[in-house]
């Protein structure tokens, strides 16, 4: 089997990160920030790299290919979370 094309893998993330914004649990409104943790969130192909963002005013973050294999990976898996997360709770 190929590996999946970066923007499959995109969709694939774009879709937790949409179930993450519905979520009244996950999305709860942080007052001290007076932010939703999940606003207007996708993940898009940028080149051979994928762009992450889980706040609509913020860049994002970008993986790389593997990095973002591994991330939708831990998603699928139950992981909770942006990539900054997801890097947390890998090397902890």
């Amino acid at each position: 089997m190929s590996p999946p094309l970066l923007g499959e893998v995109a969709d694939r993330i774009t879709k937790h990160l949409q179930l993450f914004a519905a979520d009244s649990k996950v999305n709860a409104y942080d007052k001290a920030k007076m932010i939703f943790p999940y606003d207007s969130p996708y993940a898009t192909q940028a080149g051979a790299k994928l762009r992450v963002k889980h706040k609509g005013y913020l860049s994002g973050e970008l993986l790389s290919k593997r990095e973002a294999i591994e991330y939708l990976a831990w998603l699928d898996a139950g992981g909770i979370g942006d990539p900054v997360a997801w890097r947390m709770s890998v090397t902890t």
